[in-house]
């Protein structure tokens, strides 16, 4: 008996209307995630030379997403509110083509990054870069959403890197891996998501079985040892009878009489050490993961997995135990794409309202300008850092740690959002030599023009009507002043000018001699109206100046 064929006219129709009865159904309401994507002269240059749009290519990748968004019922959709080349954007150093994650410390270490992400309200933002590779800054982790809350790092560092494959010799590019599946899969990041433990411990086998057999130094460090490959092994097997299960084992016993890893030692050492299984505080649920299974010995798997990279295919899906995958042409696949503790579409519908509020204040239209409103002021406070004097607060950054992270001394070129107030400025960072401070090293900033200063933008990240302490712990190479700056706008109209409320308010200022680092400090209460807020450290001219924490906390409720 011959089996029925579903017309392919039909099935497009079906899907149309499936997805339009879908929207329409909705429960939830869809929230708006506003994304700037900045491209550097490389991807100009490339798309000027095939005399296409890189324009429409970014529309694509905002077309894509919002598919699967509707694909796995996700109550997101993303809104392109800026996209632009950005010839500020440097891609080497010392004549060295900078890597991803550097390309993405240069666009977080930019102040242009974070005046246009708050001139247009940008939730996320992307830099495209010639590539093939991807890496998201941050990702909200579950200890924000514990205490209902977002780290300053949340809203700072929502940033991505995404490559595009315009090198053809590049060795990584025969993956052919749509770079819009990248760019969806590194805003997953962004959004909360992570690849799953599948994807991750195939991916560790697969380079145990790539390379000699490994141990771990006492650095932390993969080191290869020079004994035989598990294949080199299997051609040096006289038995040929001998199955490849039964050489599994005699190779595991050839390691262990060696004093290496087993494959299961090395995966749990490696998972361990790389971080490549997950603690339950970096996902915002236990059920924030992609998913990834086989099918005819072929891996597949949803957007957050990396089933492409081991030669299977990645589906236009986020993970959800509730529907079945389907190919991107439409077809039904009827494949698992999901699990309880894979769930991505979950995690996203549970975190949609936060996402699309990581830029809040900067999302009032400049139109609407206010005619009464209350300027930004400073609060009588217990000076910093007394005992007990954050209590009652939670330190939403910390210079010190940089966004969290323990490794801030082993990149010496991620200054976690902090940039030079002038061009002419030049940041560091200097190995402390203080035995008075815990800090292990210095953020140094120059000017051979002007004076020396540092930024810090928190448009994205504060909050109206809330209290706000802002701490940090200063000296300068000679005898100096010192000043703590806060630079705001508002959305509404100065009377006494007919323009819109700008304004500088100083925080604090110290008068430094020979006494080392001092702390400048002030509790601040931001208003009504506000669009943007920048911080700024700043020292007199011909002197140098080095930081050694900067906190910004907000007062609990």
């Amino acid at each position: 008996m011959k089996k029925r064929r579903r017309n392919k006219s039909a099935t497009i129709i079906y899907l149309l209307f499936f997805t339009l009865f879908s929207e329409i159904l909705s429960a939830e309401p869809l929230h708006t995630v506003d994304i700037m994507v900045l491209y550097p002269k490389s991807i100009k240059s490339h798309f000027d030379q095939q005399s296409s749009s890189i324009e429409d290519e970014i529309l694509g990748y905002i077309d894509f997403s919002n598919q699967v968004f509707i694909n796995s019922k996700v109550n997101i959709r993303f809104n392109l509110v800026y996209q632009a080349y950005a010839p500020w954007l440097k891609e080497t150093k010392d004549k060295k083509q900078l890597t991803y994650e550097e390309i993405l410390n240069e666009l977080i270490s930019n102040q242009r990054t974070h005046q246009l992400r708050s001139y247009y309200g940008a939730d996320l933002g992307v830099v495209l870069y010639a590539g093939s590779e991807g890496i998201a800054s941050s990702s909200v982790k579950n200890s924000s959403i514990n205490q209902q809350l977002y780290s300053i790092a949340d809203n700072l560092n929502s940033f991505a890197s995404v490559g595009l494959s315009i090198n053809t010799s590049s060795a990584t590019n025969s993956l052919k891996i749509n770079p819009k599946y990248v760019f969806l899969h590194e805003l997953g990041h962004l959004m909360g998501l992570h690849h799953g433990l599948t994807s991750d411990i195939s991916i560790i086998t697969r380079e145990y079985y790539s390379y000699y057999a490994n141990s771990i130094d006492d650095e932390d460090n993969l080191q290869p040892y020079p004994l035989l490959s598990f294949d080199e092994f299997v051609q040096q097997q006289k038995n040929d009878f001998i199955n490849k299960k039964k050489k599994e084992s005699l190779y595991q016993n050839y390691l262990k009489e060696n004093g290496l890893l087993s494959l299961d030692d090395y995966l749990n050492e490696a998972i361990d050490v790389e971080n490549y299984g997950h603690k339950k505080d970096d996902v915002p649920f236990d059920y924030s993961y992609g998913y990834m299974d086989w099918q005819s010995e072929k891996p597949y798997g949803t957007i957050m997995s990396y089933a492409q990279q081991l030669g299977g295919k990645t589906l236009p899906y986020f993970s959800n135990p509730n529907i079945d995958c389907m190919n991107e042409s439409g077809s039904r696949l009827y494949l698992r794409c999901g699990s309880s503790v894979e769930n991505a579409s979950r995690s996203l519908n549970q975190m949609a309202a936060k996402i699309a509020n990581l830029c809040s204040p900067s999302k009032r239209s400049i139109s609407e300008l206010a005619l009464h409103y209350t300027p930004l002021t400073t609060m009588a406070h217990e000076k910093f850092p007394n005992s007990g004097s954050l209590d009652n607060i939670w330190s939403l950054y910390n210079r010190s740690t940089g966004y969290g992270k323990d490794d801030f001394d082993s990149d010496p070129d991620n200054f976690n959002g902090l940039f030079g107030w002038n061009d002419s400025s030049e940041l560091s960072i200097i190995e402390n030599t203080d035995t008075k401070l815990s800090t292990l090293n210095l953020l140094k900033v120059t000017d051979n023009q002007y004076f020396p200063t540092v930024g810090l933008d928190l448009s994205c990240a504060i909050e109206a009507q809330q209290v706000y302490k802002v701490a940090s712990q200063v000296r300068v190479a000679k005898p100096g002043k010192v000043t703590l700056w806060l630079y705001y706008e508002l959305a509404a109209i100065n009377p006494d000018t007919g323009k819109q409320v700008k304004r500088w308010l100083k925080l604090s200022e110290r008068n430094i001699n020979d006494q080392g680092f001092v702390w400048l400090d002030n509790d601040i209460h931001v208003p009504e109206h506000i669009t943007t807020l920048r911080l700024a450290i700043s020292s007199n001219t011909d002197n140098e100046l080095y930081i050694a924490k900067l906190i910004v906390a907000k007062k609990r409720d």
